[in-house]
């Protein structure tokens, strides 16, 4: 009768031991990593990925490559030597340099600009790219007497400028959207759309954006008094109103958990392009004040960085 009943209860008892075992038992995986540069954001990434793994009990085998220093002939054909369970690049140089030569390996992206680099088969990864619902959620809690929003975009980003103008209509907000070719025509694209708007939202795009255009934008945004929102907080500290930044630690633990599911045997397919969770903003105080915007003092304990002058 004992001997029946212990049967019983290991049959009762097993499933819910087997229900309680960690999904995963990776103890190890080997890595190579590719740094665009010596940009601290990427160390920052780096040590968010890593110490996830420390903390999953995962022993991480890695090379690592610097394209700072290191060719980038020779980064790749050491890395298909090594023949990694995953190649990590940190940053667009390093992305478009390894999805051109290396086809036969899982490449994880962290910290790169624009989505459309994501767009390969043997690729996946976390952009940098905010999404414009956490943007427009800030500014309506924040500044909610702005509602006439402006845009500009190039073709390389048409697709994207499509997605945020249904995001300022889902929030409420009127739109103003130019397209341009270059970003020479930006001074003609901002008087076309003279004193209408309240808020300006930059976008990653490269043919429009540089020191000049950039220049010229900020010095509009404080004499037709419109708060420009930037891309990071470089552009807060030359003059736009805020700008929103991704939290590059985070960034590194969101890009491990995408890494531990390729190391479990998911296959890329199975493993969309993610955008940041988190984000943070920084304020320009001075700016704020020129233009006629007043925030509160939560609001500026909340900032990230915060400059006056």
């Amino acid at each position: 009768m004992q001997k029946k009943l212990l049967t019983i209860i290991c049959l009762l008892v097993t499933p819910l031991l087997l229900l309680n075992t960690p999904c995963h038992a990776i103890d190890s995986a080997t890595i190579s990593v590719v740094f665009s540069s010596d940009m601290e954001a990427y160390h920052q990434a780096w040590e968010g990925l890593n110490g996830f793994f420390r903390k999953n009990g995962v022993a991480l085998s890695v090379s690592t490559y610097n394209l700072t220093n290191d060719d980038p002939e020779t980064v790749c054909s050491r890395v298909k030597k090594e023949k990694p369970q995953l190649i990590l690049a940190l940053g667009t140089k390093a992305l478009r340099l390894l999805k051109m030569r290396i086809q036969d390996i899982p490449i994880l992206a962290c910290m790169v600009i624009n989505q459309y680099d994501l767009g390969q088969a043997n690729v996946t990864g976390v952009t940098m790219s905010i999404p414009t619902s956490i943007k427009l959620e800030w500014i309506s809690r924040n500044i909610p007497q702005e509602k006439t929003i402006g845009l500009i975009y190039s073709p390389e980003t048409a697709e994207l400028a499509t997605k945020i103008l249904q995001d300022c209509k889902n929030f409420g907000y009127n739109i103003i959207a130019k397209k341009i070719n270059s970003g020479e025509k930006i001074a003609e694209a901002l008087q076309g759309m003279g004193y209408k708007i309240d808020c300006f939202l930059m976008i990653p795009d490269v043919s429009i954006y540089f020191p000049r255009s950039i220049e010229y934008l900020l010095m509009e945004g404080l004499k037709k008094r419109f708060a420009v929102i930037g891309l990071s907080s470089f552009y807060t500290r030359a003059g736009a109103f805020a700008s929103f930044d991704c939290d590059y630690k985070d960034l590194g633990r969101q890009t491990a958990g995408m890494a531990m599911k390729i190391f479990e045997g998911k296959s890329l397919n199975e493993i969309p392009s993610e955008s940041p969770y988190k984000a943070t903003f920084s304020l320009n105080l001075l700016v704020a004040e020129k233009i006629g915007i007043k925030l509160t003092p939560s609001t500026i304990r909340e900032a990230k960085e915060v400059f006056s002058r």
